[in-house]
């Protein structure tokens, strides 16, 4: 079985925070990871961890990739769209599509790994 290794990253956060400050930005943040992880966990993917405002997971099954980046993408901009703190609302209002770009990263790699194998997998890897 292919597998994937899956990177998704914030496009131009170093504005972001600069723009918001960090406490607000850091709160954008934080609910950008829960959507992230929500998608990778629907199609039995493991997020592995957060680096800066990266999420890096890992799908058994690399078909559903794409599904999981097309459909965080979709949320997040519904979420960017309503969200109050005026950045992305009255400030910048339209000049965005996407609101917040993504830059995923899909690395295939070979796998034999089974679900209850993932988590000492990921750890054996990233330790």
């Amino acid at each position: 079985m292919i597998s994937t290794i899956l990177f998704i990253d914030i496009k131009g956060s170093t504005r972001l925070y600069s723009d918001l400050g960090d406490a607000k930005a850091v709160g954008l943040v934080r609910e950008h990871f829960r959507i992230l992880f929500k998608y990778i966990e629907k199609y039995n993917g493991l997020p592995v961890k957060t680096i800066g405002d990266a999420v890096m997971g890992f799908l058994i099954d690399s078909r559903h990739t794409i599904q999981v980046a097309i459909e965080a993408q979709q949320a997040l901009r519904e979420y960017y769209l309503t969200w109050n703190y005026g950045y992305y609302g009255s400030r910048y209002s339209g000049c965005f599509d996407p609101p917040m770009p993504l830059k995923v990263w899909m690395e295939p790699t070979m796998s034999t790994i089974s679900a209850p194998e993932v988590s000492v997998f990921i750890y054996q890897t990233c330790t």
